[in-house]
Parts: C-alpha cells; sequence; structure tokens
C-alpha cells in the first residue's frame, strides 16, 4: 500500500483501475460521514491504496484551514501546499468545511485519476484559489479522454459543482452512485459525424456537374 500521489504518477488509471480505486475512496469516506464526520483533509499524499480495493486514511483527521499568511504558511507547510488544489470553492474562501467539501475534494481526486491531469493547475497559490472557485473542468471529459465512459461526467460535475448544495450531499451518496455504475456498467462514446451542410452542398453540386458531364459525353 503506498499513497495515492504515487499511483497517480501513471494517471489516467486504466478504467477498472479508475472505479475500484472511486468506490474504495467513496466507501472509505463514507464510514466518517455515516458518522457526520468531516475530513476536510483530503488530497492524495494522505491517502494510502493498495493498487485494488482497499483505501487507507488518517484516523484522526486534521482539518485543514486556509491560513491569513498565505504565502508565508506555504513555505512552511509542505502538507498545506500539497494538498491547496484539493480544497473546496468554500475552504478558499475561509468557511468551514462541511461533508460537502469532502465530495468536492473527492472529485478533484478522482479528476486527476481518470484524465492525467489536475482539476486546478495554477501554478501560483493566489491564483490557483481563485481557479479553484471560478474555472469549471471540462464537463465533457471525453475531450480529455475519449474511452472514459460518460457516465464519469455527470458523477464528476455533481462532485466539483462550486455551489456545495448541487454536490452529492455526502460520501454515501457517492458510493451509491459508484455502486451503480460498477453493476450496470459504463457507456462508451460514440463518434459524433457532424456533418457541414455548405461543404455537404458544395459536394452533392460537384457530384451533379459530373454526372451531367458523363450524361453529355455519352450522348455525343
Amino acid at each position: 500500500m503506498k499513497a495515492l500521489d504515487e499511483h497517480l504518477k501513471d494517471a489516467p488509471l486504466e478504467q477498472e483501475q479508475l472505479l475500484k480505486l472511486a468506490r474504495a475512496l467513496a466507501a472509505s469516506v463514507a464510514e466518517d460521514h455515516a458518522q457526520d464526520i468531516c475530513r476536510a483533509d483530503l488530497c492524495p499524499s494522505n491517502v494510502m491504496w493498495d493498487g485494488d480495493t482497499k483505501i487507507s486514511l488518517d484516523e484522526s483527521p486534521k482539518a485543514r484551514r486556509l491560513p491569513v499568511s498565505l504565502e508565508k504558511e506555504l513555505t512552511d507547510d509542505a502538507e498545506l501546499r500539497r494538498s491547496l488544489a484539493y480544497f473546496s470553492p468554500e475552504e478558499c474562501r475561509g468557511e468551514t468545511a462541511s461533508l460537502r467539501s469532502d465530495v468536492f475534494s473527492i472529485g478533484a481526486i478522482l479528476f486527476e485519476a481518470a484524465v492525467g491531469e489536475a482539476a486546478f493547475t495554477a501554478k501560483d497559490p493566489s491564483r490557483l484559489l481563485d481557479q479553484i472557485e471560478s474555472y469549471e473542468p471540462p464537463a465533457d471529459l471525453g475531450r480529455l479522454r475519449f474511452e472514459l465512459f460518460r457516465e464519469w461526467d455527470g458523477i464528476l460535475a455533481i462532485c466539483l459543482h462550486k455551489e456545495p448544495m448541487e454536490r452529492y450531499a455526502s460520501a454515501l451518496d457517492l458510493e451509491q452512485q459508484l455502486d451503480k455504475l460498477s453493476r450496470k456498467g459504463g457507456s462508451p462514446r460514440v463518434h459524433h459525424f457532424v456533418l457541414n451542410w455548405r461543404r455537404a452542398t458544395a459536394v452533392l453540386l460537384l457530384l451533379f456537374a459530373i454526372a451531367w458531364a458523363c450524361y453529355f459525353f455519352l450522348l455525343s
């Protein structure tokens, strides 16, 4: 078992591995949420995973808080520096974290595992916090990884919603959705051929002209 950030060096994960990670992480956090315990510490370096179905989390989560002097704290606190990209928007504003904040953090972790890049990537801490509050990661994950099942679009969009009340109420609800995906299987994406009407008209006119030319050639 090793820290999840080590596993994510190989991201994106294969779909089977991604679903195993998602279900294991949601189930582990759900144990705390069932007791109304908000972890407020979720990030890849704090999650231990065996690469299969077992997750280990700190038994006594230390809720993170955004410091008043961000630059100084990030210099002194390596753990805070690593976890910043997994803060929820409300945590970025200095508000108290909730179960729905944990759901956002899970979403940020799974987004990275699914597409191979973090949902929020600004290097400067202040810009990163602004990005988390205002930037919407792509809703159509097929643009980043076509083979990813379509169900992930909806699941991660709900997890990463800026408004807490629009997210899953807790990891328990997320776990149910992931169990449903596991039972029913995912839906592959389909290549859609978009027909440009101007181009289609030009092609048809060309074919018509060729047909007329052939007709007159045969008559002569």
